[in-house]
C-alpha cells in the first residue's frame, strides 16, 4: 500500500468526514493558480461518508497522519478506490495518445495483465502521475492492440 502518492489528513473529529486523502498525481491550478488536488473525503471506517471532491492542501484539512493510522477498513477502501481511479485516469490518458475508445484501450490492458506481463503493474506502482505513466504504457498498448486487430 506504500505505492499510493497521497497525504493524508486528520481534523480529529470536527467533522463527519474527519479524514481527507489526497491524491497527489492529480493537481491542476484553480482560477487562483494555487494547486488543486483530487481527494476522498472520508469517515472513520468509509462506511459513513466516503466521497470524492478536490481540495488546496493545507492545514485547514487538519494534521498530516501516515496512512497506517487509518482504520484497516477505510485503508482497503482507499487502496481498492485509489488503483480504479488510477487504471481509468490512465487509460483515458492512453485513448488520447492512441486515438483509440475506452473500451479498445481497456480490452489491451486487460490482455496485457492476462498475459502475465508485468508492465502495467511496475508502471502503476511507480506512482509517476497519470500522463508520465500513460506514455510508458501507451507503446505497450500499441503493439497488443495491433496484434489483435
Amino acid at each position: 500500500m506504500t505505492n499510493m502518492n497521497i497525504v493524508v489528513y486528520d481534523n480529529g473529529g470536527k467533522t463527519l468526514d474527519r479524514y481527507t486523502i489526497v491524491d497527489l498525481n492529480s493537481w491542476r491550478y484553480d482560477t487562483e493558480y494555487k494547486r488543486r488536488y483530487d481527494c476522498i473525503s472520508a469517515s472513520t471506517t468509509g462506511a459513513g461518508v466516503f466521497l470524492h471532491t478536490d481540495c488546496n492542501r493545507g492545514r485547514h484539512l487538519g494534521k498530516k497522519i501516515q496512512f497506517s493510522e487509518l482504520s484497516e477498513e477505510l485503508q482497503k477502501a482507499v487502496y481498492r478506490d485509489y488503483y480504479i481511479h488510477f487504471h481509468y485516469s490512465v487509460a483515458f490518458q492512453i485513448s488520447l495518445l492512441l486515438s483509440l475508445t475506452m473500451k479498445e484501450v481497456l480490452i489491451a490492458i486487460k490482455l496485457i495483465e492476462s498475459s502475465g506481463d508485468t508492465t502495467i503493474e511496475t508502471a502503476f506502482k511507480t506512482g509517476l502521475g497519470y500522463v508520465h505513466t500513460s506514455v510508458v504504457l501507451s507503446k505497450k498498448v500499441k503493439e497488443v492492440w495491433n496484434e489483435t486487430n
